[in-house]
């Protein structure tokens, strides 16, 4: 899990995130699908509320879509469906 994107995180800031979590103050985990799914497992129970864990696409050649604008749909509408069941 990157707290930051693109950089490793680091153990307080795990920390934070674990907490925050616990505090109900996210409601959505995003994550790639090359990411074990189980690092962000390890969040889930965290939460008093349901947190929901949402694989996005990262790229067109991951043959879930066949072009960018079909990417940016797809992710978009997982992005829509993660935050409509998080309320």
């Amino acid at each position: 899990v990157e707290v930051y994107p693109g950089m490793g995180s680091l153990g307080i800031d795990l920390g934070s995130l674990k907490s925050k979590i616990a505090k109900g103050d996210y409601k959505v985990l995003i994550y790639e699908p090359a990411q074990a799914k189980a690092n962000a497992d390890l969040f889930k129970h965290l939460s008093a509320t349901s947190l929901t864990l949402t694989p996005l696409v990262p790229s067109v050649t991951d043959g879930v879509t066949g072009s960018y604008f079909q990417l940016i749909d797809h992710d978009v509408e997982m992005l829509r469906v993660a935050m409509a069941g998080s309320r």
